[in-house]
């Protein structure tokens, strides 16, 4: 434990060793157990009114902070995450839409959006069941992790953002891409969707499964965020129009 570790002496040689002369080590204890140390070296000039006591105040404080610190980031990482697929939700994409179009914007580069849709969900539900359908949203939602790649991490760029919009839909936001990357991108998904048997458990999906997809750019196809969100889902309405499982983007007419 952390108590055992801030007790030690060869931990405390090791930790002065590296990071210099150590005068204390507390332990923390963050989210119910002691999971890390606190390492206070010697002042720089010696201060009789620095007592133990102040010292053990101190720990306490930074360790209350730290603690209100975490609990916030795992809030605000629920607040912004499907909790049925894992990938970020409706709320992070408009919220990271203003940051990445603004900085498009400013350095004069190209963003790229795929708006997704599975195609004839409502009757897988009603046929197989709704967990049925829910193992379907959470294959899709791998997939597009990955974005189409056969293996999790392959190609895969940092950079890209998958995002659970609601439903039976998702978005794929792909900075520095632009129309034609963004093109490309989105037929290497569908094709993985199409081909997909089974979801991330091993079970087999129920039936051929496949989507369309709707294909923006900034600036090309709008000049704000909720004008390429609103291009993507006109070109994904093409796609649906025009048979489904297939890409489309907006109308030169729509541009």
């Amino acid at each position: 434990s952390a108590a055992t570790l801030a007790g030690s002496p060869e931990v405390r040689r090791a930790i002065g060793a590296t990071v210099g002369p150590v005068r204390q080590l507390f332990p923390l204890p963050l989210g119910g157990v002691q999971s890390g140390l606190l390492v206070l070296g010697p002042p720089r000039r010696a201060d009789p009114s620095v007592s133990e006591e102040t010292l053990n105040q101190f720990a306490g404080q930074v360790t209350t902070a730290l603690a209100r610190a975490l609990s916030y980031a795992r809030i605000s990482e629920r607040t912004y995450r499907d909790s049925l697929t894992g990938l970020y939700n409706r709320r992070y994409l408009h919220e990271r839409m203003i940051d990445e179009v603004a900085r498009a914007r400013r350095y004069t580069r190209p963003l790229g959006l795929l708006f997704l849709d599975v195609d004839g969900f409502k009757q897988i539900n009603d046929r197989f069941g709704h967990l049925a359908g829910d193992r379907v949203l959470v294959t899709i939602g791998q997939i597009i992790r990955f974005a189409g790649q056969p293996a999790p991490g392959r190609n895969n760029r940092a950079s890209d953002v998958p995002i659970r919009y609601g439903g039976d839909e998702f978005v794929l936001l792909l900075p520095e891409t632009n129309r034609a990357g963004a093109e490309i991108k989105a037929e290497r998904v569908r094709r993985a969707v199409e081909v997909a048997e089974r979801d991330p458990e091993g079970q087999a999906l129920p039936g051929p499964i496949t989507i369309s997809v709707g294909v923006a750019e900034f600036p090309g196809d709008a000049h704000d965020d909720e004008g390429v969100l609103a291009a993507a889902d006109r070109a994904l309405y093409r796609a649906k129009a025009a048979g489904r499982n297939r890409v489309a983007t907006p109308q030169e007419s729509e541009r």
